[in-house]
C-alpha cells in the first residue's frame, strides 16, 4: 500500500518473479513448476511402457529366432549354461525343409487363394448388409444386431465336430467352395458390425447434399459414402484375412 496526499493507493507487486523489470505471470510459473514435477513422471511411464513392449515382443522375437536355430541347437544352453540371444551362425534349414517337405508350397498357394477369395466375398456382402443396418430402419433390424454378437460368442471349437458330420454327409469335404463358405460365416458377422460403425460415424446429411446437388442415390453412394469408408474397409479386410 503506498500513502499520497492523504489518499491510499494499493500496488500490484505481482506473484511470479521478475527479471529486468518485466513480471512472469503466476499460471506462467505454476506450468513451469508442473512441467518440472512431471518430467519424472513421464520419464516413469515411458520406461514402462517400453518394458511392456520388449515383453509383449520377445515371444514374436524367440519364434523367428528358433526358425533360424538348427534343430541340435534349439533348447541347448551356450558355454555359460544360458540359451543362444541371438541365432549364429544363421541356418536356413528349417525353411528348406518346410518348403521341400509334404508340399509346403502347394498347401500355402491353397490358403492365400481361400483367404483371399473369402476376404473379397466377405468385403462385398458385409459392406452392402452394413449399410442396410446403418442407413435404414427396418423391421428386425435390433434383433439381426443382437443375433451378430451371439454369433461371435459361439466358440469355433464346438464347432468344428457337427460342421464336420454335416459336411460329410453331403458329400462337401476336401472342396474349396465349402472351404471358402464357412471361412464366410465365420468372418461375416464380426465384418457387418466393424463396418456398420465404420458407415454409421459418416453423416447421412453428405449423402443428402449430393442428392440435392443432382446426383442419384448411386452416384451419392459412390461420389460420398464409398470414399469415406474405404479405410474401414482396408482395416476389416485385415483383420478378416487375420
Amino acid at each position: 500500500m503506498t500513502t499520497v496526499a492523504g489518499q491510499t493507493t494499493p500496488t500490484h507487486a505481482g506473484p511470479g518473479p521478475s527479471a529486468g523489470g518485466t513480471k512472469i505471470p503466476a499460471r506462467v510459473g505454476r506450468r513451469r513448476s508442473s512441467t518440472r514435477a512431471g518430467a519424472p513422471t513421464r520419464i516413469g511411464l515411458n520406461l514402462a511402457a517400453l518394458a511392456v513392449f520388449v515383453f509383449s515382443v520377445f515371444p514374436v522375437y524367440w519364434m523367428v529366432q528358433t526358425s533360424f536355430t538348427p534343430n541340435s541347437r534349439i533348447g541347448a544352453a551356450n558355454d555359460s549354461g544360458r540359451p543362444d540371444l541371438f541365432p549364429w551362425p544363421l541356418s536356413f534349414l528349417n525353411f528348406e525343409t518346410a518348403f521341400n517337405k509334404d508340399r509346403f508350397g502347394d498347401y500355402l498357394v491353397n490358403s492365400l487363394v481361400v483367404s483371399t477369395t473369402t476376404v473379397f466375398l466377405s468385403m462385398v456382402v458385409a459392406f452392402l448388409a452394413a449399410i442396410a443396418v446403418a442407413r435404414f430402419r427396418f423391421s428386425g433390424r435390433a434383433v439381426y444386431l443382437v443375433l451378430l454378437m451371439v454369433c461371435q460368442m459361439i466358440p469355433l471349437e464346438a464347432l468344428v465336430i457337427p460342421m464336420w458330420l454335416v459336411l460329410r454327409d453331403a458329400d462337401a469335404l476336401n472342396k474349396f467352395p465349402t472351404l471358402i463358405l464357412m471361412y464366410m460365416a465365420f468372418v461375416m458377422p464380426f465384418s457387418i458390425w466393424v463396418l456398420r460403425s465404420f458407415i454409421q460415424a459418416i453423416p447421412a446429411d453428405l449423402e443428402e447434399a449430393a442428392m440435392i446437388d443432382g446426383c442419384t442415390r448411386m452416384g451419392a453412394f459412390w461420389k460420398v459414402l464409398f470414399p469415406l469408408i474405404e479405410p474401414g474397409l482396408v482395416a476389416t479386410s485385415i483383420f478378416a484375412f487375420i
